[in-house]
């Protein structure tokens, strides 16, 4: 890395220690403030920008930012809460050598290599003082790119040698989260990128994962599994509210917006195309029912059998599944309960896949049995 960008990375790495340390120690008291040791990273993190992919984590709901070049299609849910949690950053490509400069930069955005080390710095709040305070900087950051542009190599340069055309710049993307931008700051301090909050490589296989942080095809299919929605269920049954000891109660799932196998896609678009993408598939692959009753009192038909997925018709139940009690369920109503399990697989562009633990969604009713006696 130049030796004016390594200072300006260095310096404002140090101020987020720093700042961290102190807020510690205000909010541990004075004992705990000089005790030594500490450190870490912060747990503000600036507002998303550009385009955005978005799904659910374990924590919450998640929104891939920074590089405008990750995208969700298919049944992928921004509210759907998971407990299954995605990288929290990583590096991808956003520029060709030929994207590194140009004489207007920079602009405010992340539209070329340039003015992509600006729009990051400035996400951290002592990075205009720092750059005010190093005579120059500025300018001669700029003229670093330029040198870049140009396939010059500035001095202390750990990049590619020579630069050439078809050499890429990757750069941190994160979730939209404390955890995230924590990770894609420990990544660009870690990785020692050749251009402090962005680094260029030699060209490398989509998914392969090349140096440290770079994204693989696990991590992208992470990233499609984490927002995948898998639908909610809703019984729906025949007698609805109150049924009778020996009859039959036919048990259906109405499936949400009617997707029974949903399947989402996770994008990294590179230089206008799809670089890279995830497919991540769903597949029913049982469902059961059972209640709170005792288990000798109910058997079930039709649910478990391989295929079956016990769905409603038109929000009806049908004689497919049902449950049949032997008993009444006395004071309070007994409950039915449906689960569905999903096997999960995926696949990439880049021709390698694998699969995730399974899914599974529920949901529970709650039913009257009554006896019917006999009068004479």
């Amino acid at each position: 890395m130049s030796s004016v960008r390594s200072s300006v990375v260095a310096a404002v790495s140090a101020s987020v220690v720093l700042a961290v340390g102190l807020v510690a120690g205000v909010a541990a008291g004075p004992a705990a403030a000089g005790g030594g040791g500490g450190g870490g990273l912060p747990t503000q993190y600036p507002p998303p920008g550009g385009q955005t992919g978005t799904g659910s984590s374990g924590g919450g709901t998640y929104t891939a930012t920074v590089a405008e070049n990750v995208s969700l299609s298919g049944d992928a849910n921004p509210t759907y809460n998971q407990t299954y949690t995605p990288p929290e950053c990583w590096l991808q490509p956003d520029f060709y050598q030929p994207q590194t400069y140009q004489i207007s930069d920079p602009t405010g955005g992340p539209s070329d290599a340039a003015s992509y080390y600006f729009w990051f710095g400035l996400k951290y709040p002592s990075f205009q003082a720092i750059l005010g305070h190093v005579v120059g900087a500025r300018y001669e950051i700029l003229q670093e790119f330029k040198q870049e542009q140009d396939k010059q190599r500035p001095a202390a340069w750990t990049g590619p040698n020579p630069i050439e055309s078809d050499d890429v710049w990757w750069v941190p993307n994160w979730l939209n989260s404390a955890a995230g931008w924590a990770c894609a700051q420990a990544l660009v301090i870690d990785d020692n990128l050749s251009d402090g909050f962005l680094g260029m490589e030699p060209p490398a296989q989509p998914g392969a994962g090349g140096n440290q942080g770079q994204i693989t095809s696990q991590n992208l299919a992470a990233l499609a599994r984490a927002a995948l929605k898998l639908p909610k269920l809703r019984i729906v049954t025949s007698p609805r509210i109150t049924t009778e000891v020996n009859v039959p109660t036919y048990v259906s799932i109405d499936y949400q917006n009617g997707v029974i196998n949903p399947e989402d896609v996770a994008t990294v678009d590179f230089a206008g195309a799809a670089w890279l993408s995830a497919t991540v598939q769903a597949k029913l692959a049982s469902v059961q029912i059972s209640s709170d009753a005792p288990s000798s009192s109910y058997r079930t038909a039709g649910a478990g059998a391989p295929g079956q997925a016990c769905a409603a018709v038109n929000g009806n139940a049908t004689a497919a599944c049902s449950i049949t009690f032997d008993a009444p369920s006395g004071a309070a109503p007994w409950t039915i309960k449906a689960t569905a399990t999903w096997t999960v697989t995926w696949t990439t562009s880049a021709g390698d896949g694998g699969t995730f633990p399974n899914g599974q969604a529920g949901h529970t009713i709650n039913i009257v049995v009554r006896e019917i006696t006999s009068q004479t």
